[in-house]
């Protein structure tokens, strides 16, 4: 049985729900990358200020409750000099993973256009900007990882929270994964699966977790409340 609480690392990263969260801005792959904005306004319940605190909040009690001492989780980061906010940084089981958390209400699919690049549509509106946000964060705890330990890559996710929590009222499928630019879209019990699958690649164990989740909160220091 594992611990009820998340280890972190500085004052940003608020492993206990509701710990350190109850103020400020925001929380937020090609797939797993080795050596190499602020959340979208409007469009329904992401529209108030207060919400990405509350979003972020949400996701991280779920990782505390199903994952434990399994995750080292850094919440609400962002880079040196504060050019690219990082949601959150989760060093897991299965690797270092970049999460980019967003409320919304409304069918969630994907677009693939012949031409075009995919498109994120939520409740008929075109919210691919989300994934943009991911892919600059990915690349920022990327960039850190080349100097940290390039032997281990970086992996993204979008997690879309619906206000009460059920899969159909988020719009997200049940049986079929949503897949965007090779990051996963899904709820955060999904995340929290993903966290700890048994079939990741590289394993990574409690002693490397723990080193690389002291290195990577150095170079993410945590967000001040506004």
């Amino acid at each position: 049985m594992t611990s009820s609480r998340t280890p972190s690392f500085g004052p940003g990263g608020d492993d206990v729900p509701g710990g350190g969260a109850s103020r400020g801005r925001r929380l937020a792959g090609r797939g797993t990358r080795v050596g190499g904005a602020r959340m979208a306004r409007g469009g329904g319940p992401t529209a108030r200020p207060e919400d990405g605190w509350r979003v972020g909040d949400e996701l991280a009690a779920c990782i505390t409750a199903r994952c434990g001492t399994m995750v080292v989780a850094l919440h609400r980061r962002e880079s040196v000099g504060g050019r690219v906010p990082v949601d959150h940084v989760l060093v897991a089981p299965s690797g270092v993973w970049v999460v980019h958390s967003a409320r919304h209400t409304g069918r969630v699919d994907v677009h693939n256009g012949t031409h075009a690049r995919p498109r994120l549509m939520i409740a008929g509106h075109d919210r691919t900007e989300l994934v943009d946000q991911l892919d600059a964060q990915v690349d920022a705890v990327s960039q850190a990882m080349v100097r940290i330990d390039p032997r281990v890559g970086v992996r993204g996710a979008l997690c879309i929270i619906t206000p009460k929590g059920l899969l159909r009222e988020a719009g997200l499928p049940v049986i079929r994964p949503l897949e965007i630019r090779g990051y996963p879209v899904a709820p955060p019990r999904r995340i929290t699966g993903l966290l700890t699958a048994d079939d990741a690649i590289v394993r990574l164990p409690a002693m490397e977790r723990t080193r690389l989740g002291r290195a990577l909160a150095q170079r993410f220091p945590a967000q001040r409340s506004r």
